[in-house]
């Protein structure tokens, strides 16, 4: 028994116990793992994202505090601001769209194409 699943065979299906190696409930099983596998990069490329965003919010932040001159430094730490904003809202903005797309059932991706709503 443990030499046909270390072949990668599973005993069980294929003796007759339960479905037939090649029904559509392995096969389903098997788009399963891929979506988790899809979910985690998706999960560790958002984390990547954001993590960016901080690291270039820092960097702009330390060279607007280097600036000597009130009236740039005051301009470059608006612009810090506004840029933090729009990288960091975009950033949660593209994980959430992504994980959306990602786990959303065939209803919702037909509807959305559409323009319909949800009944």
């Amino acid at each position: 028994m443990f030499g046909a699943i270390m072949e990668g065979g599973n005993p069980l299906l294929e003796a007759g116990h339960g479905l037939p190696a090649g029904s559509d409930l392995n096969r389903s099983e098997g788009a399963q793992m891929i979506r988790r596998l899809l979910g985690m990069v998706a999960s560790l490329l958002g984390a990547a994202l954001i993590l960016a965003s901080a690291f270039l919010l820092l960097y702009m932040t330390v060279q607007s505090e280097l600036m000597e001159n009130p009236l740039a430094r005051n301009l470059a730490m608006l612009g810090t601001l506004i840029a933090g904003v729009f990288l960091l809202m975009g950033s949660v903005y593209l994980s959430t769209r992504i994980a959306v797309l990602l786990f959303a059932g065939k209803e919702h991706s037909e509807t959305v194409g559409k323009g319909n709503e949800h009944p």
